[in-house]
């Protein structure tokens, strides 16, 4: 029955979630460990990432436990991820039109989510944003590709694996892109944001940020190429 699936999701959207705080926690005290291997890179802003979204979550987390609406933090921390870690990727990008996509891009996203919070949602803190979310995950996996597209034209393409910052892309690619279908799904279909905030996206969210600490915990711990 419907009622039994929804406990079925519920169940695994809680799993997911606290072993993706649990792998974010080890992400960050990891990252922080192997700082000396990429502090010269554009990567070095990653640790401060993570222990930023070691606080919005963790913080998120014990706000809904407390029965208080967490879902303000969870609007501002994914639009601050998003614009940090497009940043990287923009500090990394030498190709000046991909770089003007990228800002463009980053203001096109910052736009929609204000524009989304004035005239379509109730609340910045009653309602999950997830237009601006599709559109700045889509935003955010482009620029990643774009990366690869131009490392794949230099002579790091030899030993593209040993580079940190290949796992990062990779996993920044699993967060964002596993959880897209069912955002722009949901902004099409479910404009009031009922099941698909309530079980499945959150599920498809924690799994793929769970595979993303995964890849970043194997890239700080066993891959120490930097890639300039």
């Amino acid at each position: 029955s419907v009622t039994i699936w929804r406990y079925f999701f519920y169940t695994m959207k809680i799993f997911f979630q606290y072993l993706s705080l649990i792998l974010l926690l080890v992400a960050s005290v990891t990252a922080g460990s192997t700082f000396y291997k990429y502090s010269h890179t554009p990567l070095r802003s990653l640790v401060y990432i993570l222990w930023l979204s070691v606080v919005i979550h963790w913080g998120a987390m014990l706000l809904s436990h407390m029965e208080y609406d967490s879902t303000w933090l969870y609007n501002i921390g994914m639009n601050i991820e998003i614009l940090l870690y497009g940043y990287i990727f923009y500090k990394y990008q030498k190709n000046k039109p991909f770089r003007y996509f990228i800002v463009i891009g980053g203001v096109l996203f910052e736009t929609m989510f204000i524009v989304n919070y004035l005239m379509f949602s109730k609340s910045l803190t009653t309602s999950y944003q997830v237009l601006p979310l599709a559109i700045g995950s889509i935003v955010l996996s482009t620029t990643v590709i774009l990366f690869f597209y131009e490392m794949f034209q230099s002579k790091a393409i030899l030993s593209i694996t040993d580079f940190l910052v290949f796992w990062v892309g990779i996993g920044l690619l699993f967060y964002y892109v596993i959880p897209l279908p069912l955002l722009i799904g949901s902004s099409v279909f479910d404009r009031d944001n009922s099941v698909a905030s309530m079980y499945y996206i959150p599920l498809a969210q924690h799994i793929a940020a769970s595979l993303m600490f995964i890849l970043l915990i194997y890239g700080f711990l066993w891959k120490s190429k930097a890639y300039i």
